[in-house]
Order: structure tokens, then sequence, then C-alpha cells
């Protein structure tokens, strides 16, 4: 278990689970407090790890490789491009018409 300062935890301990995912130990936070905490401190406190199939599968220099100040950069630029209100505002209305054509030829079928 983490041991977090919330003022919310009455206890002070966080809910999380250890496990190993290929041949690795891993603690898995299940709070969003502290999942958000973590992500804060991403290149200070902690720093992320991804399988090494994973950058076999989309190369070494990728935006998840990344750490401190250049992975934050990135991250907040393909947000900008990508991000729930980028989804909202650009590309909901394209999803909705391709999968409204897509339905329509499944009925013809």
């Amino acid at each position: 278990m983490f041991h977090h300062s919330s003022k919310r935890e009455s206890t002070g301990r966080v809910h999380c689970f250890k496990t190993s995912l290929v041949g690795r130990q891993i603690v898995v936070p299940t709070d969003p407090d502290v999942n958000h905490f973590i992500f804060q401190q991403e290149g200070k406190l902690v720093q992320s790890w991804y399988m090494d199939k994973f950058d076999d599968i989309i190369g070494k220099d990728n935006v998840l490789s990344s750490h401190g100040f250049l992975h934050k950069y990135l991250r907040n630029l393909i947000l900008n491009l990508f991000g729930s209100e980028s989804l909202k505002t650009k590309h909901v209305s394209e999803i909705e018409e391709l999968t409204s054509k897509h339905l329509q030829l499944w009925c013809f079928l």
C-alpha cells in the first residue's frame, strides 16, 4: 500500500495491488487521486516504464519513452491535437458521419 497524505483519507493508506507484468514487479494504485498525483510527479518522484516489446513496436524515440520536460511538452502537444476538447470540436462530427454511413451499408448486406 502507498502512504498518501490526503486529508480525505482517514487511515492515510490508499488501495493498490502488486502484480507481475512480463516478468517485472509493479504496483498498481486503484485510487484516482493517487494516479493523478503519480502522473503529476512524472520525472520527479516516478518514472514511467513500458515493456521492451512496446519500444520494438512503436520505436525507441516516441512520446512514451521520453521523460521529464520533453515528455510533458510532447504530451501537451498531442493532447492539443487529439485531447477531449479537440475531439469534441473537430472529430466527433466526422466520426458520427462515418459511423452512420457504415451502419447504412450494413443495412443493405
